[in-house]
């Protein structure tokens, strides 16, 4: 029994995280594969996975701080290593786009997004990290003051970006009537059904005097509309307008966009973040323009191009555009008529998804969280008030035996341990045997429950001063508790 539980939770995750990573290679390199056909689907590595559990943490960490405190610290840990990722990703992309696909490369900026999601489902109690990081009492004081100030700031940048995007979208919808050729609609949906990835919903087409190049606006689904500017464009012209903008709204793109101006916000004192976010918007449409002119001819490929330079580039909020950007123009042009044998990259990309999995785990945050008295106990007098049950593994099983332990000396103990918000938990939660104490209250009054590891103390019950699972800095002192009972 001992074993499986081993297995299943140590191997297990471990195991799915090496099956998710050949899932997306494969995906990856479908997608950029010239042979492949012209029916393009999604990657699996999809934008907006940043933003969303940045947002579901932060939530969940103010309505439960002290459940989820330890959560939010542990995804902070991984936001630095990932703005150090994108800057590295930021240098190195010139070289990289010489040889491998610019659908691989596209895939890059997207890896942090698919590591935090492989972390948080399959190795957040995994494995203990390498090495923690503790800040004590004092330097918590300092570290929240400084993080408020900082993500207030970081706040106002990113709500910025949110206001700007709606003010911008609102500004175009307003003034666009829909699409009613039925010449134009059977187009649209002729490349939909090629595309691969739009079986319940296809988005529907509008016009707009505000816009003067073809966009993608809108971040679900049902309100996603693909805006044309007030102009004649021939079939030809439409088919290529609706490919590129289809595979832009299949792959998530605009959701890259708002994960990269989260970053940006997060980390508004680094520069080459915001370069980071340019470069990123270029490799989108790199690989949008290579699985749109896959298995088109040479003539295709020229119109493509004049598609392109006829009008001036336009990309605001988060929108997908056909346009290019001046300092990007001549490159993707190059692509587009003289493209070059690359490889697909696949293999790179989850060798850099492992690599960056194993960093994620390689350390933990652990912050000060407070004294055992005011987290386990509150306002009661542990010593005089609380008398528990404690119960011990049976013969190193998982069935428990009740014993008799001297709860007086217990109080004083756990009153005055340190406790810290951890990044991580200790694995022997999930993969060892607990000691378990209970504290029947007397009718009229709150029960508690403790279960202690080797370093950590899982506090629930509405007796205790705060629910949640706190990291003991140093672990505990097993001589002392075994001499309890």
């Amino acid at each position: 029994m001992n074993s499986y539980r081993e297995f299943h939770m140590m191997w297990w995750p471990l195991f799915l995280i090496l099956t998710s990573v050949l899932f997306v290679s494969m995906r990856i390199k479908r997608a950029a594969d010239p042979d492949s056909g012209q029916k393009v689907r999604e990657s699996r590595i999809f934008g907006g996975y940043i933003t969303g559990l940045f947002a579901i943490v932060l939530l969940a960490t103010a309505l439960m701080p002290s459940i989820y405190m330890g959560v939010l610290i542990g995804y902070l840990f991984e936001f630095v290593l990932a703005s150090l990722y994108y800057i590295a990703l930021y240098y190195a992309m010139p070289a990289l786009r010489s040889k491998i696909s610019a659908v691989a490369c596209s895939s890059l900026w997207l890896i942090p997004g698919a590591t935090a999601i492989l972390t948080a489902n399959y190795t957040w109690r995994a494995n203990s990290p390498l090495l923690w990081i503790r800040f004590g009492k004092g330097a918590a004081k300092v570290l929240m003051i400084i993080a408020a100030v900082y993500f207030a700031a970081a706040f106002v940048l990113f709500a910025r970006s949110i206001i700007s995007h709606m003010i911008y979208r609102k500004k175009v919808l307003s003034a666009s009537y829909p699409v009613t050729d039925e010449a134009v609609i059977s187009i649209l949906m002729q490349e939909a059904e090629l595309t691969g990835s739009f079986k319940r919903y296809v988005p529907d087409p509008v016009v707009s005097t505000e816009v003067k190049m073809p966009v993608a606006i809108g971040l679900f689904m049902k309100k996603i509309r693909i805006v044309l500017p007030d102009a004649d464009y021939t079939p030809e012209e439409l088919r290529l307008i609706f490919r590129h903008e289809l595979i832009h709204i299949a792959r998530r793109d605009s959701h890259t966009k708002l994960d990269m101006a989260l970053l940006c916000a997060l980390f508004w004192p680094i520069p080459q973040m915001r370069r980071s976010a340019q470069r990123c918007a270029e490799d989108l449409e790199l690989a949008c323009d290579e699985m749109v002119l896959r298995g088109l001819t040479e003539e295709d490929r020229i119109a493509y191009a004049e598609l392109i330079l006829s009008r001036p580039s336009e990309s605001k909020g988060f929108t997908t555009s056909l346009s290019a950007g001046a300092e990007s123009l001549r490159y993707r042009l190059r692509e587009i008529l003289t493209p070059e044998t690359k490889r697909s990259g696949a293999a790179f990309v989850c060798i850099v998804l492992v690599a960056l999995v194993l960093l994620f785990r390689s350390a933990g945050l652990s912050v000060y969280a407070g004294k055992g008295q005011e987290i386990i106990f509150g306002k009661q007098d542990a010593a005089a008030a609380i008398q528990w049950e404690a119960f011990l593994p049976h013969d190193g099983d998982y069935f428990l035996d009740e014993v008799t332990i001297d709860s007086e000396k217990l109080n004083e103990y756990l009153s005055g341990l340190e406790l810290d918000h951890a990044g991580w938990e200790d694995p022997e939660i999930r993969r060892s045997p607990e000691i378990k104490f209970y504290y029947h209250a007397p009718q009229g009054k709150d029960s508690m429950t403790l279960s202690l590891g080797n370093d950590y103390i899982m506090v629930s019950g509405k007796g205790s001063g705060a629910m949640g699972i706190y990291r003991i800095p140093g672990g505990l002192d097993w001589d002392f508790i075994d001499s309890l009972y």
